[in-house]
């Protein structure tokens, strides 16, 4: 930038090279250059006055990049915000504030760790975390959704009861969306967890459609890496979400069962 100034203007007959280094910070060559001044009010004075170095465009180009991500991270959590179902205890939920309170919980905290810092869209793979009520696994997927989603990502977390509930809603003449259009979202985002797989009411009419919903996300997710929380185990899910949602949902998919006690009901045992 400096040698663009009007002040620095120099014709290279009247410079003569002082001296060379590697400046630190952009590591680029720079020369040191005895230079005529032909304009301003230091007109004829000699300077020695440097030439090459590149901090100051990399700082701006840095600066330019800084805005650019942060304006891409407001857009997710605008995102994250609109399309997941969040209760006010989970919105700090992150990796710094869940405790493990045994092996279990920590061999689970440290395997949502390295899906989230190895995450990547090109070799995707989802994440189930079983275990009974209040260890922390809706805790620990939405961990993964706030580092992913302050890396770039876009990112939904939906409760399944809350979810159906969502879409029951969108059947009404004043819905602000409808079904399709949720069900968008979901099948878009590039990381979504679902959280309390099998937790859905079951009633005859209103299990099959929840069996059906359900069907309908895991498959359009194929290749596309989520994350599930159920407190059932593997025989009772499998039951649950019926045999073909079994089969889509175990795809590519490492489990991790959580043991422990009820972290909500701790002090009163």
């Amino acid at each position: 930038m400096q040698e663009l100034l009007f002040l620095f203007q120099t014709q290279n007959s009247d410079s003569s090279i002082v001296s060379r280094y590697t400046c630190d910070g952009c590591l680029e060559t720079v020369t040191i250059r005895r230079t005529k001044i032909i304009g301003g009010r230091d007109k004829g004075m000699e300077k020695d006055l440097p030439y090459g170095c590149k901090c100051e465009d990399l700082a701006i180009a840095a600066q330019i990049k800084g805005r650019r991500t942060r304006r891409i991270q407001l857009k997710q959590e605008e995102w994250f915000q609109h399309h997941s179902t969040l209760n006010e205890s989970q919105t700090t939920a992150t990796f710094d504030t869940y405790v493990p309170e045994n092996q279990s919980q920590q061999e689970a905290k440290l395997v949502a760790m390295d899906y989230a810092n190895n995450f990547t869209k090109d070799k995707p793979q989802n994440l189930l975390l079983s275990g009974s009520y209040g260890l922390g696994k809706s805790h620990l997927a939405l961990s993964v959704l706030h580092q992913l989603i302050s890396a770039g990502h876009s990112g939904i977390f939906v409760s399944v009861p809350a979810l159906l509930t969502k879409l029951k809603a969108t059947y009404k003449k004043d819905a602000d969306a409808s079904e399709d259009e949720v069900l968008e979202a979901l099948i878009q985002t590039e990381i979504l967890a679902l959280d309390d797989l099998g937790a859905e009411h079951r009633g005859s009419e209103g299990g099959s459609w929840a069996t059906s919903v359900i069907f309908q996300i895991i498959d359009m997710r194929i290749g596309k890496p989520t994350i599930y929380t159920t407190n059932l185990d593997g025989g009772s899910l499998r039951m649950r979400v019926g045999e073909r949602n079994f089969s889509r949902l175990m795809y590519n998919t490492k489990s991790l069962k959580v043991t422990g006690t009820d972290r909500r009901i701790r002090h009163l045992l």
